[in-house]
């Protein structure tokens, strides 16, 4: 699969000026995200999946500091505009403060108009816009409109066909459901009539595995076992952190643990559901039809591995972890839970102090993965490893 963050369209300087996101009109990002949408079809599989992040832009502001319509940015916002630039090295011009179709404040709607061009220039299915809402989101000194505090996660695939894990990225029932669940649900069609409610049978209402998270995913969906919240205290100064949990949770659901070594074909478990399904017996309801459920001694029903599918290679040259290509490293956000998930990885960063703080995130990783959190620590202290 590919899980990447591009850097966004006139917001931050990344490395010099001729990085991605300070073109001087969007039109020239878009041409340059088409031939990166490209060349990540050509190498995904037409299993895998694509896992896009990308974040708003607005007309007339860069830097988050947009001068008002028909006047100059006053000296001392230029001051503090281009101080926080040189923070990594600001040394060229800001992207157009009018861009190409656009009013001063107009939102561009950069990642839909991305999206879509992916879908009908490349032929990309475009499976979810999720919306990934970030409690502590940036401040914002706005007065004319809501702070953004939510951005674009477009799953997207090279074929209406492709692995996807839902299972592994299910969230627990709400307390309701599972209450409804145990006694049946009712129609309420007529509500004032009690013939008409008819109690449906309760099994099969609820996935024995939880609920699917859906598209609206809050942190406290998105964190699990192997996600963690992002922090990289002094490694980096990356103005645009891309949260571990976020990254585990695009891992789980659409990179494979294993796939084989000759077809790339994802090993899938097979799973067979056991069901106890309960009786009914008369209704106690006056003139009722017999349709209450009895739910004495009720359970869920149970889902039990056989086995695995093998694919068209008859499993003879074995199998490998799943891959995942972040072609916008950044730190190693991605690179890093993958290596702690027991996955391969591949990251393409041009920035060299990314690069490095990126490879002590993965050696850690793998430390902890081996070892576990506290004894990486030791490692890490040269301290070695207590048995």
């Amino acid at each position: 699969c590919v899980i990447t963050s591009p850097p966004y369209w006139g917001l931050r300087k990344y490395t010099d000026s001729e990085a991605w996101g300070l073109e001087p009109d969007w039109r020239d990002w878009m041409q340059r995200m088409l031939a990166w949408g490209a060349e990540c079809k050509r190498v995904l599989k037409k299993s895998g999946t694509m896992w896009l992040n990308c974040g708003e832009s607005y007309a007339g502001s860069w830097g988050n500091y947009g001068a008002r319509e028909g006047r100059q940015r006053s000296k001392n916002t230029e001051r503090i505009i281009r101080a926080g630039y040189e923070v990594v090295g600001w040394d060229g011009k800001p992207p157009s403060v009018k861009p190409h179709g656009f009013r001063p404040k107009d939102l561009i709607m950069l990642p839909a108009r991305l999206a879509i061009a992916l879908h009908d220039e490349q032929g990309w299915y475009i499976r979810n816009d999720i919306v990934w809402t970030k409690t502590n989101h940036m401040p914002s000194s706005v007065k004319d409109r809501l702070a953004n505090s939510w951005e674009h996660v477009f799953l997207m695939t090279r074929s209406p066909r492709y692995y996807f894990a839902l299972d592994k990225v299910r969230r627990p029932h709400a307390p309701i459901s599972i209450v409804r669940n145990k006694t049946g649900t009712v129609n309420y069609s007529n509500p004032d009539d009690p013939r008409a409610m008819q109690f449906q049978q309760p099994q099969g209402l609820l996935h024995v595995n939880g609920a699917n998270p859906g598209d609206f995913l809050e942190p406290d969906i998105l964190r699990g076992p192997t996600a963690q919240q992002h922090v990289v205290p002094g490694v980096t100064r990356n103005f645009a952190v891309f949260p571990e949990y976020l990254a585990a949770f695009c891992l789980s659901a659409g990179c494979p643990e294993q796939v084989c070594v000759t077809c790339g074909t994802a090993r899938e478990n097979i799973v067979k559901t056991i069901s106890h399904y309960t009786k009914r017996e008369p209704s106690h309801v006056p003139n009722n039809e017999p349709t209450k459920v009895d739910s004495s001694g009720w359970r869920p029903s149970e889902m039990q591995s056989v086995g695995y599918m093998s694919c068209a290679c008859g499993d003879r040259d074995g199998y490998e972890p799943g891959l995942v290509l972040d072609s916008f490293a950044g730190s190693g956000t991605t690179l890093a839970v993958a290596a702690r998930m027991g996955l391969r990885a591949i990251g393409i960063e041009i920035s060299s102090a990314y690069n490095s703080a990126a490879q002590e995130r993965i050696e850690r990783a793998i430390l902890e993965r081996q070892h576990g959190a506290a004894d990486a620590d030791l490692i890490e202290a040269g301290q070695g490893l207590l048995l």
